[in-house]
């Protein structure tokens, strides 16, 4: 009974975008919420430069990377599922392919020994009353311009086992959902006997990541990581945000090259969130005070930053309740706090001072 009502739920919701209604411009815009479990490839683990492209058709996100879908009402009309950010299926691909490699024992780093690229061709929503999202894609190990490895891998997900309660979390669930799975696809991937075979081939001549003791050449020309520590105070209804900036700070630090280590040297981020009333059209704005520091082992601060992020919240309607602040708290944690830590890192002084850090 419960599942019926949800597909009614759904297909009236169809009808309120294919009509524009809800969303305005005629097309339903949100962001995919992917936040996955950190996976280290280990102290040992071979580093691959990783590479992500768009292939898919003109008419499925090709031309627009920020199409990912189409929603159906039950009359049949169709209403194409938007991105804000072009970007957007790229980022995403990418990071769920990271966690893939690191179940097979690699890591992702910009000047990885050889290339493991993705051409996705298919990234996409469609359904009426029932909903399946599909992701398509075929990965590649490359020693140069040399191809010595492909396989191709898809994924497919509906909706009733995706588990939504409400119609508004199918589509970031969904696609959730689907990454997930394409992760575990690529780890299983990496693990097949043909890729294993190929990648010596790959990785030869490359520095190798450092064992043991190693040596002061290995350690020099191995990609290095950063370990992260995420603490803070301040909350909002549903629930503690600690775990928010801690996906944020490591999409920050992946966006910037940086792979997310267990270990020292470590980026240390100290947050103070606090919600406040505004003025005007904004009545309520969201301030984030943001320590970041990198340590090494032994406790010494290299490099130190306070940021402030200060954004009033666009609630639908006016609407300041619980479910409306949660999700907009989350939005500004997952855009901007991350936008300004990114622009952190990217600074001369952070760059010198992990240039130093041993």
């Amino acid at each position: 009974m419960a599942r019926g009502v949800n597909r009614v739920a759904i297909a009236l919701l169809g009808v309120a975008w294919a009509c524009g209604g809800s969303t305005g411009g005629g097309f339903y815009s949100s962001s995919i919420e992917y936040r996955p479990k950190v996976v280290a490839p280990g102290p040992d683990a071979q580093s691959v430069t990783l590479r992500v492209e768009n292939r898919r058709p003109a008419k499925e996100g090709g031309e627009n990377p920020r199409r990912v879908g189409t929603m159906r009402a039950a009359v049949g009309y169709g209403v194409g599922i938007h991105e804000k950010d072009p970007e957007t299926v790229n980022r995403l691909v990418a990071k769920a392919t990271e966690v893939g490699l690191a179940r097979g024992g690699l890591a992702a780093a910009p000047d990885g020994g050889a290339v493991f690229e993705v051409w996705v061709s298919k990234f996409w929503m469609e359904g009426s009353s029932d909903y399946s999202v599909d992701i398509e894609a075929t990965l590649f190990l490359r020693r140069g311009a040399q191809e010595l490895w492909r396989r191709p891998v898809k994924v497919h997900v509906d909706t009733t086992q995706v588990g939504v309660e409400r119609p508004r979390d199918l589509y970031s669930r969904g696609f959730s959902q689907a990454l997930a799975r394409y992760a575990e696809e690529v780890g299983k991937a990496l693990k097949a006997p043909a890729f294993v075979q190929a990648l010596p081939e790959a990785l030869r001549d490359a520095p190798a990541a450092p064992s043991g003791k190693g040596s002061a050449m290995a350690q020099a020309h191995a990609p290095r990581g950063l370990g992260l520590s995420v603490k803070g105070s301040g909350g909002v209804p549903g629930g503690p945000p600690q775990e928010r900036f801690q996906h944020a700070a490591q999409d920050a630090l992946r966006h910037v090259g940086i792979p997310v280590l267990d270990g020292h040297p470590h980026l240390a981020v100290r947050y103070a969130l606090d919600i406040e009333r505004g003025e005007g059209e904004s009545p309520v704005v969201v301030g984030i005070s943001t320590r970041l520091a990198l340590r090494t082992a032994t406790g010494r601060t290299l490099w130190e930053q306070w940021l402030t992020t200060r954004t009033p919240l666009d609630l639908a309607s006016g609407s300041a309740g619980n479910e409306a602040l949660d999700a907009a708290v989350t939005q500004v944690i997952d855009r901007q706090w991350r936008q300004d830590v990114v622009a952190c890192l990217k600074s001369r002084a952070f760059l010198d001072a992990r240039a130093a850090a041993r």
